[in-house]
């Protein structure tokens, strides 16, 4: 019975760590890569392709991919209020006064539950959770560092306590390495081609449970990830399962998913990834001198402008285009006029560029945020919650 207890928890550690969502990019920021409550991401498991070699000016040909399972669904979830005090994310709990709700997010995949926790610089892990076993990381697992991009890399430990069928306790120990080892072009099914693409590495390894008795089986997950500009989960991965003993390694088993850029209908409400991909395009928007694009919500001579979320809980963002060089302002103000906090830019050239305002600290309540461009001026009511 323990021989079999510990063989599912091992399969279940494995589909559950080894499928940790990734969010990288390939230049990775909060603001473009974050995982986000409300989000919902189609992938199929395709045929296993070899990853290849690392380094820069790479060519992916995944043209040829072979579908066999064509529907698997990954969603973010906000965390459980408890009362009107106290968000829930597994076996933690964090007072509502002391965070914000958008930095406590729980992933949904597979009759699995993810549970994360940002920073400003971080995403960690804090456990996961299935119907016949609970997990908790003794410490937050990092999972993303920011900023992060090519040539990147950083490692971790992680200690894990559990529960199996209720009854039965395991701690699981080991480490994750992550690299950002290539970058390239990657080539579609439909024959189409996505740029800006980076590779991203990640090699986790497993100590038995140390609370059951049985061989002394180590464990070794590889995965893949391919990013692209625009989109702020992946396009494509891979998974490579190899046990480790002391005749050498045992493969378990090799799987890919592929994430049908299609499919990925959070594009609508992500703001920056949408102007992004317009930008590469060529869509209107991306140049101002075209057709108005729809998504800013200011637009003036030589320059377009929007922000979000609004009401706000922590970060105000702030994305703007410029056609020509001139000097930029954004400031926060309270209802009488004071200022609160003040971004100024003598000049900037013609491009695309994302501000933050941090709000966390503004008292809950309504204020003003102005926008200078040039000689031209706009302001917004702000919604603090």
């Amino acid at each position: 019975m323990k021989k079999i207890a510990l063989h599912n928890i091992r399969i279940f550690l494995l589909l559950s760590v080894g499928l940790w969502p990734a969010i990288l990019h390939a230049q990775v920021t909060k603001l473009h890569n974050l995982v986000r409550a409300g989000d919902k991401i189609v992938k199929q498991q395709v045929n296993y392709v070899s990853p290849g070699e690392a380094g820069q000016d790479m060519i992916w040909d995944f043209s040829s991919l072979t579908p066999v399972n064509e529907k698997y669904e990954l969603e973010y979830l906000e965390p459980e209020l408890l009362g009107d005090s106290i968000y829930v994310l597994g076996r933690d709990t964090f007072l509502k006064e002391q965070y914000n709700r958008q930095d406590l997010i729980v992933g949904l995949e597979h009759y699995t539950l993810y549970y994360y926790r940002s920073t400003d610089s971080t995403l960690c892990i804090t456990g996961f959770e299935n119907p016949v076993t609970q997990v908790h990381c003794q410490h937050p697992v990092l999972s993303m560092r920011y900023p992060f991009e090519y040539g990147c890399e950083y490692a971790d430990t992680f200690e894990m306590k559990g529960i199996y069928s209720g009854k039965i306790p395991f701690t699981t120990r080991g480490s994750v390495a992550v690299r950002a080892d290539a970058t390239g072009l990657m080539i579609l099914p439909d024959g189409d081609t996505l740029n800006h693409v980076t590779r991203v590495k990640t090699v986790q390894t497993f100590i038995q449970p140390d609370t059951i008795p049985a061989s002394s089986m180590n464990m070794r997950m590889e995965s893949y990830r391919w990013y692209a500009a625009g989109y702020r989960y992946p396009v494509f991965e891979t998974l490579h399962h190899l046990n480790l003993n002391e005749t050498g390694q045992e493969e378990v088993f090799k799987t890919a998913f592929f994430y049908p850029p299609q499919e990925h209908t959070y594009l609508e409400e992500d703001v920056v990834n949408m102007a992004t991909l317009d930008k590469q395009d060529g869509l209107p928007g991306t140049d101002i001198s075209g057709e108005p694009y729809s998504r800013w919500d200011m637009q003036g001579e030589g320059w377009a402008c929007d922000f979000y979320p609004n009401p706000v809980e922590r970060m105000l963002n702030v994305l703007y285009q410029t056609e020509t060089s001139m000097p930029v302002r954004i400031s926060l103000h309270d209802m009488s006029g004071k200022l609160l906090k003040n971004i100024s830019l003598p000049e900037t050239s013609s491009g695309y560029y994302t501000e933050e305002i941090d709000c966390s600290t503004l008292p809950a309540g309504n204020y003003v945020c102005k926008f200078v461009f040039g000689t031209e001026t706009e302001s917004r009511i702000i919604q603090k919650k």
